[in-house]
């Protein structure tokens, strides 16, 4: 099916028609949306980078460094997600509306305001975020945890024995049962350590790491 109209709002008309402030930018939407509405087939075509603009602020917490995006030109963001609606609810099949975008944030606002159907990859993704910060325990060190917050280091679980650093000759370990030995072996260090064996000279074998 051919269309009948072909219209492109991108930077090149919005420069061709002197289109450089919010209040010009709106009044061309609004003339060429209500021009598309008058054929039977039509198709619109808009650049949203070059018609809604995105300010990107970055701001330093004791998390580190943010990123927050946010729609400046507010009025014609709502004209023209006004617009897209009056195309989605026609009844005309004859009308075909696309929006383009490079910005990840631009493009989730945009579906999130119209309702757009989300793809298979896009529900996997949201089951998969979901289970991230499901709560689970481990199997080693018995503390809780999530997926997203399990990082390198998070668990307190040594598969070794803390040993004395500054012993001169046969080091005194802590082993899995509790009790004070001089090992020669590898044994596993379970559950918190008495407060003598906290401090830098106390190690961990496996890590080096102080106890």
């Amino acid at each position: 099916m051919q269309a009948e109209l072909f219209q492109v709002l991108d930077s090149r008309m919005l420069s061709k028609n002197n289109a450089l402030d919010e209040k010009s930018q709106q009044e061309l939407l609004v003339e060429k949306f209500e021009e598309c509405l008058q054929y039977r087939r039509a198709m619109f075509c808009v650049d949203l980078d070059a018609l809604i603009p995105v300010n990107q602020s970055t701001s330093i917490s004791s998390m580190g460094p943010s990123t927050s995006y946010s729609i400046t030109k507010q009025g014609l963001w709502s004209t023209l997600l006004g617009y897209c609606r009056t195309f989605n609810s026609s009844v005309d099949a004859g009308k075909w509306l696309v929006l383009i975008s490079s910005h990840n944030f631009l493009t989730k606002e945009c579906k999130a305001a119209l309702r757009w159907p989300k793809t298979q990859d896009e529900k996997d993704r949201e089951i998969e975020k979901m289970e991230a910060q499901q709560p689970r325990k481990c199997k080693n060190c018995g503390l809780g945890y999530s997926d997203a917050d399990n990082k390198p280091g998070a668990c307190h679980y040594h598969p070794a024995f803390i040993y004395n650093s500054k012993a001169p000759k046969a080091d005194l370990y802590w082993d899995a049962e509790g009790d004070e030995k001089y090992v020669s072996a590898y044994t596993v260090a379970k559950g918190p350590l008495p407060l003598q064996y906290h401090g830098e000279d106390w190690k961990w074998f496996c890590c080096n790491k102080s106890a």
